[in-house]
């Protein structure tokens, strides 16, 4: 595809890997994600919500702004199916539907499917090759396995918490969504796997996720304790080497700036570039890595007030100029106007939606998945109960509710 830039960004794909593949998602946050993924790679994927709607998109429609954008971006591509599964009826309408499905995906209290007598080798019964995947916070056993979560509850307890703010101050949690996003990635590759499994062996497995493990597996941390003791600390944006080596101030935000020991010749252009500004830094002692890095405070104070003289854009394309790491530290608006984000066209309308979203990732032989619709409404469309073999996007379906 040519984009409005006339540079050739990755193609739309009529044809998608997952086509075919049929997909139950019991509303839940720590699966969202998951969901999202899957659908993406052409998955059919049906939300199953209770009556009144799941967490998100009760939020959605009380708060509205960001909340609503969320659920529209986690949820787009699937369809919505309403379902009181706590209800007898509702349990069995519940099963029939997983009985003609490749996937359940399940983000609720460890003991829930069971209680509905919905466990994995309960709905293998009637469907063999079925996999079921669970994301929970701390596992399916364990002291923790009973417990609630909450965004921050799981970036501390996963270890990553300890890591991030600035030395000598309390740790912060990270923005966004992280564990829905950390736990749903490691959750689509489980499945992914299981289900070539299920291709050679002609039978489904249990996938599970427990986020606080997700979380401790995406840094070094634990490996590098386990090896040498070391335990982590708050560093703030200061890499653990390189100086100048983190965020620096500019007139209009703010960008990294990182000059490596093993970038021969980054110093000396560095220094180079700031001309008279670089002053007592131009002692030839401050061209000793160790050196600096032993006196950071005094690096940073000259560097910070050489950079608050540019304009990050600027500063950031001059650094490239002279091979010097730099990046600017990015807004929204920033980075939805950058060009090389517009050149690949990673922003789409999906089909019937308020919103222009991010494209799947995934770019395969120079394609990515095709246009998407949007989120669903409450009960927009399902698979028609009472012909298994049969999946249907038409009218709703009343699968609401006992009685």
């Amino acid at each position: 595809m040519v984009t409005s830039s006339g540079v050739a960004g990755p193609a739309l794909a009529p044809e998608t890997p997952l086509a075919g593949l049929r997909v139950v998602e019991l509303g839940d946050d720590l699966v969202a994600y998951c969901g999202r993924l899957l659908a993406s790679l052409g998955a059919d994927v049906v939300l199953v919500e209770p009556p009144p709607g799941c967490d998100r998109r009760r939020s959605a429609e009380h708060v509205g702004g960001a909340c609503a954008a969320a659920f529209a971006w986690f949820h787009t591509g699937k369809r919505s199916v309403v379902i009181d599964v706590e209800g007898e009826l509702g349990r069995e309408r519940f099963r029939a539907l997983v009985a003609s499905a490749d996937v359940l995906l399940d983000g609720g209290p460890p003991d829930r499917l069971s209680r509905w007598s919905c466990s994995g080798d309960e709905l293998r019964t009637r469907n063999p090759r079925l996999v079921v995947a669970s994301v929970t916070p701390f596992g399916r056993c364990g002291p923790y396995s009973e417990y609630r979560w909450a965004e921050s509850v799981l970036f501390a307890m996963g270890g990553m918490m300890n890591l991030a703010g600035n030395p000598g101050e309390p740790p912060v949690t990270a923005p966004g969504a992280q564990a829905t996003v950390v736990g749903g990635a490691q959750a689509a590759f489980g499945i992914l796997v299981a289900l070539k499994v299920a291709e050679e062996t002609g039978r489904g497995q249990d996938v599970e996720v427990s986020v606080q493990e997700a979380f401790a597996a995406q840094e070094n941390v634990v490996s590098s304790f386990s090896g040498d003791g070391w335990r982590g600390e708050r560093t703030g944006s200061q890499h653990r080497v390189a100086v100048p080596g983190r965020i620096y101030p500019c007139v209009d935000g703010f960008v990294h700036l990182f000059v490596s020991p093993v970038q021969r010749g980054a110093w000396d252009r560095l220094l180079e570039w700031m001309g008279s500004s670089a002053g007592v830094l131009r002692d030839p002692s401050w061209a000793v890595p160790r050196y600096r890095r032993a006196n950071v405070e005094q690096v940073d104070e000259v560097v910070a007030a050489w950079t608050r003289g540019w304009r990050k854009a600027e500063l950031y394309e001059e650094a490239q100029r002279r091979h010097i790491p730099c990046a600017p530290v990015n807004t929204m608006l920033d980075y939805a106007s950058d060009p090389q984000v517009i050149s690949r066209d990673f922003f789409f309308q999906a089909v019937g939606g308020d919103y222009r979203y991010a494209a799947p990732v995934l770019v395969a032989d120079g394609r990515r998945r095709g246009a998407e619709h949007a989120a669903p409404r409450l009960d927009d469309g399902c698979p028609l109960q009472g012909n298994e073999d049969r999946w249907w996007a038409g009218p709703p379906v009343d699968v609401a509710s006992e009685g």
